[in-house]
């Protein structure tokens, strides 16, 4: 039954990912998309910050339904909001008496794959997520072996860290959107990468907790400017008549990163930890993050951004 509504949840939020991210560039003008942006980072941020602090708090408690009953709660909260407050947008492409399944397999035909910065841009951004969801996923198990804490105390600090990485990705993330108005997304993107290359870097390395801290913040930052700048990117560069479907195939790149990172995380682990290196074992993830962090910088390079008056800039200058 739980695994039923799990599923269930799963369907219904990536269902709604799609049209929420392509409601960015059908409710707000060009010159307001930075900013946007910057706001679509800051709840993303806030919401599954909100949902880590539920699932300690109900922990700590004894009280797992708690964060259930939340996630109920704010689900039906977001469908009022919608309904009641949010315009329609954009009017939808007409159908030309084409049926609902050729519509279906449209989404995923390979004209998609003629847009070559979207392309790019979405293989960056799985790279990055998936860097994040490393250290996000495993901090726990770092904590515990890395450090030899409790059950108790590695909850206890993973509230701390948490709280530094979100001070650090809400101070980031509007000033990061409005500084790449002004600079560039793409260069904004770039610094995100090494940012959080080096944030991670420092965590594997340091065997200092408030070093661990300072090098989660810096993750932290790092991981709230390319949330704010690469919406704003990808705004810039899909077509705004597809954008619903351009914004929903990048959600499989959102998607994708969690599950992703615990397949890869779990078998960096296991194989450590045989080979006899327990403590070291979440160390070699986080090491793992800085290789895809900075492989997502790579991946950036092909990625053309417009001119801000919607000309694009010239390939050999990007």
């Amino acid at each position: 039954m739980l695994a039923a509504f799990m599923l269930l949840l799963s369907v219904s939020t990536n269902i709604a990912r799609g049209p929420f991210q392509g409601y960015v560039p059908d409710l707000v003008a060009e010159p307001q998309v930075g900013m946007a942006s910057g706001m679509v980072g800051l709840m993303q941020v806030v919401g599954n910050v909100t949902g880590f602090l539920l699932v300690s708090l109900s922990v700590r408690l004894d009280v797992m339904p708690l964060s259930l009953v939340a996630v109920a709660l704010v689900e039906l909260v977001t469908m009022a909001s919608v309904v009641l407050k949010v315009g329609r947008g954009m009017p939808p492409r007409p159908r030309r008496g084409k049926s609902w399944s050729t519509i279906a397999r449209e989404t995923w035909a390979t004209d998609i794959l003629r847009e070559r910065s979207y392309v790019w841009l979405l293989v960056s951004r799985l790279l990055f997520l998936l860097a994040g969801s490393l250290l996000v996923n495993f901090v726990l198990i770092y904590l515990s072996r890395a450090f030899g804490m409790s059950k108790d105390e590695a909850n206890s600090m993973v509230v701390a860290v948490l709280i530094a990485v979100v001070s650090a990705s809400v101070l980031a993330i509007l000033p990061a959107s409005r500084l790449s108005d002004r600079v560039g997304r793409k260069p904004l993107i770039l610094a995100a990468c090494a940012g959080g290359a080096v944030g991670a870097g420092i965590i594997a390395l340091t065997a200092s907790i408030p070093v661990a801290i300072l090098g989660a913040a810096l993750f932290g930052a790092a991981n709230g400017s390319f949330l704010a700048v690469d919406w704003a990117l990808m705004t810039d560069i899909i077509p705004r008549a597809s954008a619903g479907r351009y914004m929903g195939m990048s959600n499989v790149a959102t998607g994708s990163a969690g599950p992703l990172s615990l397949a890869i995380g779990g078998i960096v682990l296991d194989v450590v930890t045989r080979a006899g290196h327990e403590a070291l074992s979440p160390r070699v993830v986080f090491i793992l993050a800085v290789v895809f962090f900075a492989t997502a910088a790579i991946t950036m390079r092909p990625v053309i951004e417009p001119r801000r008056g919607g000309q694009p800039v010239p390939e050999a200058a990007a």
